[in-house]
């Protein structure tokens, strides 16, 4: 009852983050909850709690501070795992290197983010990763603060680098070597930094990832003779999704990035050598620590510099709105494989991206594919559980594969969240999986919240239909008698 929930802020792999109102001290705080499925999964378990302490312990003006961490509590009815901490309203510097930034003011966020991981290395701890997003800002642009200590490397705890955590276009060479007895020092956290600065300062990434993870997609296919884009099964996905992440990994440890200068010639050429130190891939050519790192850009900054700003990084957004576009006109033109294509491609750049498989999902509808349209609107939801439409398109899928209880769990589920109850579709085929499991009593029901919510000569003759059926004996339902 303390805390009164606003809005979804975020939500990652294992996590979800809220805004939240603190009724007691009249303040706006952010909420992170560890998903419900990681509650029974130790190691999660260990690590969300581990990162509210590390925060907690690092009070630092560049750490995000932790005011309290909330474990499931019988006697208060609490079967969760919650971190309470300070709210920053000015989002992450994500955001931020998407409308560009003045020199002055990447200088000034690497600077702060080199302060803060000063403290952490001074405690033995690695963060691991250091990307924007896990950088927030104030509105005000006063409060630079890291943030998402989740998986970071802690003292006197036996941990390797296997299993690539953190996010690949912004590891070290170090990092991505999955499986090695690698130990990690603050000079891999330095490398993130320096792979973030590049970005801030120009707009894009320091290396093409883009085109590693193209190529690597058509290689794969090619050597199997598949066309690009083809469906796969569970185990070719998989597949693919290692090829890209051991290319991604190879262009990390072996491709050098250009001179930042190459795509804004205003970086002065201090910085320019600042940021390639940080990026070398052998970490004895870095810098030894954050101090040294933070004294070269102090030594920049205090030189002149233009308040020029840094080109706009075209955001993935952009570019997956680009395949978007170019695949809903191929499905205009009936050109289903090249629209599918398309897709793929954005599916290769954005994996995790909840409209890829939406669009993936109805693509497949289209094409008469229903179970992999399904497993694209499972993806949706597991991606965005608030997403209303998944579940109405899921069940659909289901409906089509004759799977109906499955049509009516889902939909059941979406219930239980408030979804969709305001949407006459979803009755209607929330009614029709009812129907055809032999639940004519819910069918019905369901098909009078529909008529309740839009009126329907159809509805209205169906209604009437089912209810002269079900009057008789009980029996299962075919095709034609659902009308």
């Amino acid at each position: 009852n303390r805390f009164r929930i606003t809005s979804v802020l975020g939500q990652g792999a294992f996590g979800c983050t809220y805004l939240a109102f603190d009724q007691r001290l009249r303040r706006p705080v952010a909420i992170k909850e560890l998903l419900s499925q990681h509650l029974a999964d130790q190691t999660a378990r260990e690590r969300f709690v581990n990162e509210a302490r590390v925060m907690g312990q690092l009070a630092h003006p560049n750490i995000v501070t932790v005011y309290d961490l909330i474990e499931p509590d019988p006697t208060q009815r609490l079967d969760a795992y919650y971190i309470i901490m300070e709210y920053l309203d000015g989002g992450s510097l994500e955001h931020a290197i998407r409308e560009g930034m003045t020199i002055e003011r990447a200088i000034t966020v690497a600077v702060a983010v080199c302060a803060a991981l000063a403290r952490a290395h001074q405690n033995g701890i690695i963060h691991r990763d250091i990307k924007p997003a896990n950088v927030l800002l104030s509105k005000d642009g006063n409060l630079i603060k890291l943030g998402d200590f989740g998986i970071a490397h802690l003292p006197d705890v036996h941990q390797t680098v296997g299993g690539h955590p953190g996010t690949l276009v912004y590891m070290s060479p170090e990092q991505t070597r999955s499986g090695t007895q690698v130990r990690l020092d603050g000079r891999s956290d330095l490398y993130s930094t320096g792979a973030m600065l590049y970005e801030m300062l120009t707009g894009r990434l320091y290396l093409d990832f883009a085109g590693c993870v193209r190529k690597a997609s058509l290689d794969f296919f090619r050597a199997r003779g598949l066309p690009p884009g083809a469906d796969l099964s569970p185990f070719l996905k998989l597949e693919l999704e290692m090829a890209i992440q051991q290319a991604v990994c190879r262009a990390v440890s072996e491709v050098s990035p250009e001179d930042p200068r190459c795509h804004n010639p205003n970086i002065p050429a201090a910085l320019a050598e600042a940021v390639l130190k940080a990026l070398a891939k052998d970490p004895a050519e870095r810098y030894a620590d954050a101090e040294e790192m933070i004294a070269a850009l102090r030594a920049i900054k205090t030189r002149k510099l233009g308040q020029t700003t840094t080109p706009g990084r075209p955001s993935l957004e952009q570019h997956l709105n680009d395949l978007f576009a170019r695949s809903q006109a191929a499905t205009e033109r009936g050109e289903l494989g090249a629209a599918l294509e398309l897709l793929a491609q954005a599916r290769d750049l954005a994996p995790d991206n909840p409209r890829v498989h939406r669009e993936l999902g109805l693509l497949q509808v289209k094409r008469g594919d229903y179970r992999t349209a399904a497993e694209h609107w499972k993806e949706v939801i597991a991606l965005d559980r608030t997403y209303a439409r998944a579940y109405l398109e899921l069940a659909r899928c289901y409906n089509q594969l004759e799977l109906y209880a499955r049509a009516i769990e889902v939909q059941e589920e979406a219930l239980r969240a408030g979804l969709a109850q305001s949407d006459p579709t979803f009755y209607d085929c929330l009614s029709m999986a009812y129907w055809m499991a032999n639940r004519p009593e819910e069918a019905i029901w369901a098909l009078e919240k529909a008529i309740q919510l839009e009126e329907s000569p159809k509805r209205h003759a169906l209604l009437r239909q089912w209810r002269r059926k079900s009057g008789g004996t009980s029996r299962a339902r075919s095709k034609e008698d659902a009308g």
